[in-house]
């Protein structure tokens, strides 16, 4: 039961992450745009951010699904095809 509670916990650890990850992308993104028009440094660092906020809350999906259902191979063809998503709408 313990084991269950720390899952719950590395979840939303990493979801707050995620937030904060996606949060500071938005920050430096417009911190090196020059008058609101985007650099490359900008661009640059916004997708490093954002890929960080993404696997982040990948992994806090893992997490979590994995403590509800056990692992399972499904959970994570599921979440390769969110990555692959993700990735390609950045």
């Amino acid at each position: 039961m313990i084991l269950r509670y720390i899952g719950y916990l590395i979840s939303i650890i990493l979801v707050i992450s995620s937030v904060a990850l996606f949060v500071i992308s938005v920050y430096v993104s417009h911190k090196y745009s020059d008058n609101l028009v985007p650099t490359q440094k900008s661009l640059k660092a916004r997708m490093k951010y954002s890929f960080l906020s993404m696997l982040s809350l990948i992994s806090a999906l893992f997490v979590f699904l994995t403590m509800e259902n056990g692992f399972s191979w499904e959970i994570i063809s599921i979440l390769l095809g969110i990555i692959i998503a993700l990735s390609i709408l950045l």
